[in-house]
């Protein structure tokens, strides 16, 4: 059955597939979409088609639009003009959560993984409302969709421990997890070894018979002319054409892709009587045994093997990155490579495989990017000379022809091959001696790959030693001059000459003794471990400082451990504790609130108007709600001033702050009235000498780690916090889980400022003003990243008590007040310094 297919260049004629008699011709039906960015049209009236059962490479360079394609498809880009169609159903609007409803599901070539979380949470927040596992199957759920990518990980284990293959099997198994119609994926063989490849070619076909559509977005033409059975051609945001795989050269995919012919794709290798000096490399350590290798003048050296066999590791130890023991030498002179700035001032430079982490400064500028190895040049006396910069810039990048509106975008908009050009550009402008390119052609398209692979010949002729790393066999064999093979941290074998083919180099791996995995490690992540990794730490060591004080304290007064004063102790510690729980709401969605104080301020001085000391029932039930509505309104007025003002939210709350303290002067200058007795009755109660406040608050904290531990919306409020685009790939917008953190967080202030007033009876605009970073330092001391992402509710309260007993226990020291201020800085200090050292326990482990 033939069809044929309008492009820009004319109509070409091919051969389609036998389409399944399903509801929709297509399973994928993109027609007439345009999408532009300032100075940038990324997709020109772009028209594209895939069917169910079949898998339908897309290929282009840089820049071309593949990636905002994708996104339209996702649901994660507005298109500007056009129709999406999923299955025959429109996608009517920007919504991830849509597509995935209608059945899309993506694996990004940067993964969108949510780092602070652990393989198990991602799999849940990504997996469809149907496909959620509940109570104690969450974990054997989970087993079996890594299981099917052929991931033996653990489901507890956090994404940031994982490689990048890891984090790929991930994304991979929660794709694949929701059934789709159709799958999108973007580079998916870029991180793997050739063994993982083929297990992901044969999932591929397996989900290509059961009828899924597979897009299959690569540069790697062999893998995309193997896998698939209609290829289209994307370059500067129009369709080239759509060609049976059978069909068509890899010749003529060059051609439309570059838009020229490409001579050849690998420069001539070494030449004969090359000039320079031999760098030599020997490392003994925990991870490498007995390396030793020579880089010949003129040469580019290769270092290969499977995944995690410790070939990355030496090129992260002279790059001065990973520790080890050994010695690098360039003709005798020994290198240091203690740390990476020294190994810079060796004259190393180093090209890293994961340029989002190790990289590049993603909201800094592609001028500021590229020059940031070079800025000696471009300045004297410490000042930067802007032109010299200008001029230095255009001349390290001519090579690569960056696609961007102008050197002043942040590079984290880029694609990621116009990025990895930015990388490597940068790098070869420090002029180094010894260059150490990991993954150097990481997601660029082909014709890219053969100005780096240039780059790299012409940096080797020119006498600078030049390492690569590459997870691409048939790359290592073509651009190498010899090639080191790595098994369990050996060195097994080095080829060069005839034996250096792409078959040497996977047999020799394959061979060789099995390799010590990050995957296998993982997998076995045991009860210790796991804590170690969480959450709950840095609560352990407070509470063993706590115990410690406590011991000590008792040890110095009796009266320290009465009811007398453990009572009004809790009671303090129930305040705070109440106010850091809602600080700990916004820290994990990366915010900070610094209104609280003020808010509890506000707060008395409403009480003590709207609920004075002989108020009645109805006047006690309208001023609560009348708390409460303070408390919600001044949580929505942040939100709204950070979410759709993008104001910082540091600014944000610095506003309310300062707007609320000035209300709470006005309305009562000094403080006065008086607040309501049955109230402040009700809550003096409690059990033996625990205020039944402080066994509220703890309840409440309680309830809320389960919530944040085991339902959508505890998750979803880590994922906001750990990445915002990432959980806006997997949950939809995070507009109402920021708005609902602030909210919540101002309504537990509110709760706290009713608490102060029953202890101080008085309306007072200034008593809550110290809660403010009292709070932020006992949410932080808890466990809780700046950051974002990470913490605990319960580490809140843990932090909160530790800081009210170091403030008491000063007093029976007869301490002064000056150390009642500095003592819970040194305390910060302190834990941070044992959960540092914990952590560096539990990874060197």
């Amino acid at each position: 059955m033939t069809s044929t297919f309008e492009t820009q260049e004319g109509h070409m004629s091919s051969t389609a597939l036998e389409r399944p008699s399903v509801k929709s011709a297509t399973a994928l039906h993109v027609e007439t979409v345009t999408k532009q960015y300032p100075g940038v049209i990324a997709l020109d009236a772009v028209s594209f088609a895939a069917y169910p059962g079949e898998i339908h490479a897309l290929v282009g360079e840089n820049g071309a639009g593949k990636s905002t394609l994708i996104g339209v498809a996702a649901g994660s880009v507005q298109l500007d003009a056009g129709e999406v169609r999923i299955d025959g159903e429109p996608l009517t609007t920007a919504d991830p959560v849509l597509a995935q409803r209608l059945g899309v599901a993506v694996v990004y070539q940067h993964p969108a993984v949510l780092p602070d979380l652990t393989v198990m949470e991602n799999l849940v927040l990504g997996a469809p409302p149907g496909d959620r596992p509940r109570g104690p199957q969450i974990r054997f759920w989970a087993r079996e969709r890594l299981a099917r990518v052929g991931a033996d990980i653990s489901p507890d284990a956090r994404i940031d421990q994982l490689s990048p293959a890891g984090r790929h099997l991930v994304e991979l198994a929660r794709a694949v997890a929701s059934n789709p119609k159709v799958l999108i994926l973007d580079e998916p063989t870029e991180p793997f070894s050739a063994s993982e490849i083929e297990t992901l070619f044969a999932l591929i076909e397996e989900l290509r018979d059961n009828g899924c559509c597979v897009v299959y977005i690569s540069h790697r033409l062999p893998d995309v002319r193997r896998i698939s059975q209609r290829i289209t051609v994307l370059r500067d945001g129009r369709i080239q054409g759509t060609f049976d795989t059978s069909e068509v050269s890899e010749e003529k995919l060059i051609e439309l892709v570059v838009g020229r012919p490409l001579d050849a794709q690998f420069p001539p290798k070494r030449r004969a009587g090359a000039t320079g000096q031999t760098l030599t490399v020997q490392l003994d350590d925990a991870i490498v045994t007995n390396v030793e290798f020579e880089v010949l003048p003129g040469e580019i050296f290769g270092l290969a093997g499977i995944e995690g066999n410790g070939q990355r590791h030496v090129v992260r130890a002279v790059a001065g990155i990973d520790r080890s023991d050994g010695t690098v030498k360039r003709d005798g002179a020994a290198l240091r490579i203690g740390s990476s700035s020294a190994a810079g001032r060796s004259g190393i430079a180093h090209i890293p495989a994961d340029r989002h982490t190790e990289g590049l400064f993603g909201p800094l500028s592609i001028r500021e990017n590229a020059s940031v190895l070079t800025l000696r040049k471009v300045s004297r006396w410490g000042l930067l000379n802007r032109r010299a910069e200008r001029d230095h810039i255009r001349e390290i990048t001519r090579d690569f022809q960056v696609k961007a509106p102008s050197m002043e975008t942040p590079v984290q908009v880029l694609s990621g091959g116009n990025q990895q050009k930015v990388l490597v550009s940068r790098a070869m402008s420090a002029d180094p001696k010894v260059l150490l390119a990991d993954e150097p052609t990481a997601g660029v398209d082909i014709g890219t790959r053969a100005q780096i692979y240039t780059a790299l010949r012409r940096a080797a002729d020119a006498g600078t030693n030049v390492i690569v790393t590459s997870s691409d066999a048939a790359e290592l064999a073509e651009l190498c001059d010899r090639v080191a093979v790595f098994s369990s941290g050996r060195l097994v074998s080095t080829l060069a000459g005839d034996n250096l083919t792409e078959e040497s180099i996977v047999g020799t791996a394959l061979a060789a003794s099995p390799h010590r995995g990050e995957h296998q490690e993982l997998a076995r992540y045991g009860h210790l471990r796991r804590f170690l990794s969480g959450d709950y730490l840095p609560s352990a060591l407070l509470l063993v400082i706590g115990m410690l004080l406590v011991l000590g304290t008792s040890a110095s007064s009796e009266f320290f451990l009465s009811e007398r004063n453990l009572s009004p102790l809790l009671a303090q510690v129930a305040v705070l504790s109440l106010v850091a729980v809602g600080q700990a709401a916004v820290l994990m969605v990366r915010g900070v609130d610094l209104s609280v104080g003020p808010l509890m301020g506000l707060v008395t001085v409403v009480s003590s108007y709207l609920i004075p000391a002989q108020a009645s029932v109805t006047e006690i039930a309208l001023g609560l709600l009348a708390v409460a509505a303070v408390g919600v309104t001044v949580g929505l007025v942040n939100g709204v001033l950070i979410r759709y003002a993008g104001i910082t939210p540091i600014v944000a709350t610095l506003i309310t702050y300062i707007g609320i303290q000035g209300i709470s002067l006005v309305w009562r200058p000094s403080a006065g009235g008086t607040f309501s007795e049955s109230i402040s009755g009700a809550l003096s109660l409690g059990v033996g000498f625990v205020p039944g406040t402080f066994l509220a608050v703890a309840l409440l904290a309680l309830g809320a780690e389960y919530a944040l531990r085991r339902t959508r919306w505890g998750m979803k409020l880590r994922a906001v916090g750990s990445d915002e685009t990432a959980s806006l790939r997997l949950a939809g917008r995070a507009t109402a889980t920021q708005l609902g953190a602030y909210v919540l967080c101002s309504l537990a202030a509110a709760a706290a400022g009713v608490l102060l007033s029953a202890q101080n009876a008085v309306g007072d605009a200034n008593s809550g003003t110290t809660f403010t970073l009292t709070s932020i330092t006992a949410v932080v001391l808890g466990g809780a990243s700046l950051l974002g992402g990470r913490g605990s509710f319960l580490g809140a309260i843990v932090g909160a008590a530790l800081l009210i007993l170091v403030m008491n226990a000063t007093t029976f020291f007869g301490l002064s007040v000056a150390w009642q201020i500095a003592a819970p800085g040194l305390l910060v200090l302190a834990s941070a310094a044992l959960y540092s050292r914990a952590r560096l326990g539990k990874e060197n482990a």
